[in-house]
């Protein structure tokens, strides 16, 4: 009784230990020395640390307790990785995302063929079969009865050594042993080589093709997908065109519309705009190369910009002009600088600095509408697209900043020959029916059609009023006669 007394103290204790504290403090502990109730209290704090640490313990190293307490019959690798794993907290590490980049950047290689069981395959069709009824079996006999005629009809059409042949077929194959197969692989070999040898006999491969046997090493290639290597063949052997082709064909034309659109609206923009600052031609050339010029420098071709920082690749003169000695290079420079002198330096006093690039922003408000609405048709389109296509030939999206930079590059570069054609052209920038009519027609390729029209342009004459002969006049001229 005293025992269990004990423990249920203890118990009380280990539950609230709190309050035992607490009364242990303020001495409301009976029947106990002082001595015993401080060794009491030292002991009691000692256990709760103990507990304490060993429970955060536990806490922090939960994972790694969980490894250790499963059974020894749980040893695949994903079990112990899927245990050791830190909880999913939303968001991807960057060792995952690093590792998930890794395999998807390569196909993956074709599996090791899997080896042959010995197995032997159950029959699928267990049904029992059923009995034929009276009524088909005279059907089958009487379709068989019909049928006699007609192969007795096709044996009399054969020749001698046909029915020869025949009869000897059918009398091998009624032979005692003519049916057995044999059951080891010498015995299949024998009969192959046999079957071999009489088909030779019957000149049954001397029509075949001779040479190599053509093989195809992308077939057997790792590196290459099974689906994208039958269906490049089923494309080159076949002609038969996917339709992520047509796909890719529609959204090249829609692309390269959109490009040419706007940069023949931005061209004709930036020569209205230039030509109305005033001055004459050759202010408007000089404004537009300064633009290029200006155009070149801050927004270079990335390819051309990649080329320079690669640097020039070293040039063997020797080689290129046959063997020409320094002698004649240093005449031919001198040539070169006597007959240039002049004009560089027209050039030089004519040069500016390069001013900023054209910009608009008041154009670039007006067509923003049309610009997005574009690069999203096309972006749905090559999303579209990238969903049939194979990896390798999907294509990205188009934004919105780099198309019109690419326009200002491109479009900047033809300014200043357009301004040229501006000048020379006095009829630049107007309609065929301001110019009097359409273009001219060569009837050489119009056709037929061609030779009634005629190739002057049309004129409008107005009659006037008092040359006007209308239905009154004519009703009058009629009476007056009367």
């Amino acid at each position: 009784m005293r025992q269990r007394l004990e423990d249920l103290e203890e118990q009380s204790r280990l539950a609230e230990p709190r309050k035992h504290i607490e009364a242990l403090e303020a001495n409301d502990v009976l029947d106990r020395p002082p001595e015993e109730t401080l060794s009491d209290l030292d002991a009691l704090k000692e256990r709760i640390a103990n507990k304490i640490q060993t429970a955060d313990f536990k806490h922090e190293h939960a994972g790694a307790i969980a490894f250790a307490q499963l059974s020894g019959t749980i040893s695949g690798k994903e079990t112990r990785e899927m245990v050791m794993a830190k909880p999913w907290t939303g968001t991807e590490s960057l060792e995952d995302a690093v590792l998930r980049s890794l395999h998807e950047s390569k196909p993956r290689l074709r599996g090791a063929m899997k080896a042959t069981t010995s197995r032997t395959s159950m029959p699928t069709n267990l049904a029992p079969t059923r009995r034929m009824s009276k009524s088909e079996r005279v059907a089958s006999a009487r379709d068989r009865a019909s049928s006699y005629p007609l192969l007795k009809k096709a044996e009399s059409e054969l020749n001698d050594e046909e029915k020869e042949a025949r009869s000897r077929m059918f009398r091998e194959r009624f032979e005692p042993g003519a049916r057995a197969m044999p059951n080891t692989v010498q015995g299949l070999a024998a009969l192959a080589n046999e079957k071999i040898e009489e088909a030779i006999s019957k000149g049954m491969f001397k029509n075949l093709p001779k040479g190599p046997v053509e093989r195809d090493h992308h077939a057997e290639s790792p590196f290459i997908d099974t689906t994208e290597y039958l269906l490049n063949r089923m494309i080159q052997r076949q002609e038969v065109i996917p339709p992520w082709i047509e796909k890719q064909q529609e959204l090249q034309k829609e692309v390269r519309v959109f490009r040419n659109r706007i940069r023949a609206d931005w061209k004709k923009h930036v020569v209205r705009t230039i030509a109305s600052w005033g001055g004459g031609p050759d202010i408007w050339i000089k404004r537009a190369e300064e633009y290029a010029r200006a155009e070149k420098i801050v927004n270079p071709n990335p390819v051309d910009a990649c080329a320079k920082a690669s640097g020039p690749k070293p040039k063997d003169n020797a080689q290129k002009t046959g063997g020409t000695t320094t002698t004649q290079i240093d005449k031919n420079i001198t040539t070169y600088e006597k007959a240039e002198a002049k004009p560089t330096l027209a050039q030089d006093s004519e040069a500016k600095e390069p001013s900023v690039p054209f910009r608009d922003s008041n154009w670039e408000k007006i067509e923003l509408p049309y610009h997005e609405v574009s690069i999203k048709a096309i972006n749905t389109m090559t999303r579209s697209y990238n969903l049939q296509a194979p990896r390798i030939a999907q294509r990205p999206f188009l934004t919105l900043e780099r198309e019109i930079l690419s326009c200002y590059r491109d479009a900047m570069l033809a300014v200043p020959a357009e301004m040229i054609e501006r000048a020379n052209n006095p009829d630049y920038g107007k309609s065929q029916l301001e110019l009097g009519g359409g273009p001219e027609r060569d009837t050489k390729d119009k056709g037929f059609l061609a030779l009634l029209s005629t190739g002057d342009k049309g004129k409008v004459f107005e009659e006037s009023e008092s040359k006007v002969y209308g239905f009154g006049q004519f009703w009058r001229d009629l009476f007056s006669r009367g």
